[in-house]
């Protein structure tokens, strides 16, 4: 019953569509293009932002929703995504630019974070009924995922074999360089001990320029010399290498990220990611503090200029660019062994994703007519732990969950991260959603088309050079409906939710982690 008079106060609290004149579409367009480009199209629907709005929402933070497992449909794929902790341990805050959940080393901690995180993983399988479970990719990662010791290592390696069908999966452990080769290359070694179809690793480079590497207070973390043997060691086990590269930072010339990009090359790597630096007065990282660096951040069309330099010597040396951010080398995809964990999160129609862990990301297709859901879970070690360990058999370390009322929200999910492949296939939506995208955002794309962004033809709307760089101006338009819908619904609400609750006699006090 209980259940019940929650969907009836969900559905009974959404908003119709919203509109937006061309007129404010063109001035949110001119100066989204001016701002600095994160990539944040990456992040899909609803953006993170947007997320700390549906977090407010008295219906996401029921009880009772956290009481819920997927029923995820066995047809599909199933990705998994494991966050260790969420600790790091740089000589400055953040190295100075980084927005993801990350806290001080506290080895205490993490070994309560990682224990915590295989309970996690124990406790969802068995409720959604998942047991030897195929996993097509798995990813360690968040903060350091590699500042996690050995034996901890094993067993969240452990935990994870006995829950899912590891065998044909890809893996990959995320980290900084220096740390794969402590320990005698433990954490190497202990990939190679469990069965999988294939192992990666990547590294945070961020740059080879020792200036820069110092002003993040990443020194420690390996200079070139380093990130070259972990290159060799892994490629003597039969592993591919991924490292980031970040570009267009404060004060940087073209000619610097050049000289990144050629010694990534030279050095082996078989992927190389390439990200914007994003610093806004708003985030709060040591760096978006500091107005000069503001002032000497690369925007706009220099930026452009700079990025297209960058991928133009990628093209050149074989990187064939595969994602907004990725570039593989062209022998790597011809031996099957492309970067799959990533591609399979951009094709929600054929995958699910799990996420265990701090800030651990779940995004899923119920089977049958269920609309789908995103869920994020707490995001410090320490809240992450507490929750898993006082829950019941009936709740989960879940913070938010956003559940896609309607097929234009399912829509824009599938839309926006499909565009992190480039384009999106008008009829496949439309068997998924019913829905053809082209038709639902004709006036934005129209503008955006104008704005030598996208092009849009009978089967395909497709980013085009342009449009891959400022691709956080296409969401910014193409969502910006949908997140009006979305403040406009949290409102009605939560002006709504008290007198509500109190006339169904429930208890919506607990909203917080469970």
């Amino acid at each position: 019953m209980q259940q019940n008079a929650i969907l009836e106060f969900f559905h009974m609290t959404k908003e119709g569509d919203e509109t937006l004149t061309q007129k404010q579409l063109q001035t949110r367009l001119n100066a989204s293009t001016q701002d600095v480009q994160g990539y944040r199209l990456l992040d899909g629907f609803p953006r993170p932002h947007m997320m700390d709005i549906v977090e407010q929402d008295p219906f996401a933070l029921s009880p009772q929703m956290r009481k819920q497992e997927p029923d995820l449909d066995p047809n599909m794929g199933l990705i998994v995504g494991v966050l260790p902790h969420s600790m790091c341990n740089p000589g400055i805050d953040a190295c100075g630019f980084c927005t993801f959940p990350h806290e001080k080393h506290n080895r205490e901690l993490l070994h309560q974070c990682v224990h915590a995180v295989c309970k996690e993983i124990k406790l969802r399988v068995t409720r959604a009924n998942i047991q030897g479970r195929k996993v097509d990719a798995l990813y360690f990662g968040g903060a350091t995922a590699n500042l996690t010791s050995p034996d901890l290592f094993d067993e969240l390696l452990s935990t994870l074999e006995s829950q899912f069908n590891l065998s044909s999966a890809e893996v990959t452990l995320e980290g900084v360089p220096m740390y794969f080769l402590t320990q005698k290359r433990a954490l190497l070694d202990r990939l190679m001990e469990t069965k999988f179809r294939h192992r990666r690793i990547s590294m945070g480079i961020q740059s080879f320029d020792p200036a820069i590497i110092a002003s993040m207070g990443r020194t420690h973390f390996g200079d070139e010399e380093i990130i070259d043997k972990v290159v060799h060691q892994a490629h003597q086990r039969g592993m591919t290498v991924s490292g980031d590269i970040i570009i267009n930072q404060p004060g940087q010339t073209c000619d610097q990220m050049i000289e990144d990009v050629r010694k990534a090359i030279q050095i082996g790597l078989d992927q190389i990611c390439i990200y914007n630096l994003v610093l806004r007065p708003h985030i709060k990282t040591p760096w978006s503090q500091n107005p000069e660096m503001l002032a000497a951040l690369p925007k706009g069309e220099v930026a452009y200029q700079n990025w297209l330099a960058v991928i133009e010597m990628l093209h050149t040396a074989c990187y064939m660019q595969t994602t907004l951010s990725n570039f593989e080398h062209e022998s790597v995809l011809e031996a099957g062994n492309g970067f799959l964990y990533e591609e399979a999160g951009f094709t929600l129609h054929e995958y699910n994703a799990l996420g265990f862990g701090p800030r651990g990301i779940t995004g899923f297709k119920h089977s049958g007519d269920r609309p789908g859901e995103k869920w994020i879970n707490v995001g410090q070690s320490w809240e992450f732990s507490s929750a898993v360990h006082s829950v019941g058999p009936t709740a989960a370390p879940v913070g938010v969950i956003h559940i896609y009322e309607d097929m234009q929200d399912e829509l824009l999910s599938h839309v926006t991260r499909c565009l992190a492949l480039f384009e999106v296939n008008r009829p496949l939506m439309r068997y998924h959603t019913g829905l053809d995208p082209a038709v639902v955002y004709a006036k934005e794309l129209e503008l955006l088309e104008d704005a030598g962004l996208v092009t849009v033809n009978e089967d395909w709307i497709q980013l085009t050079t342009r449009g891959m760089f400022f691709s956080d101006s296409v969401i910014d338009i193409l969502s910006a409906r949908q997140e009006q819908v979305l403040k406009r619904r949290l409102i009605k609400r939560k002006q709504a939710h008290k007198e509500w609750a109190e006339e169904n006699s429930l208890d919506w006090s607990g909203a917080g982690h469970m």
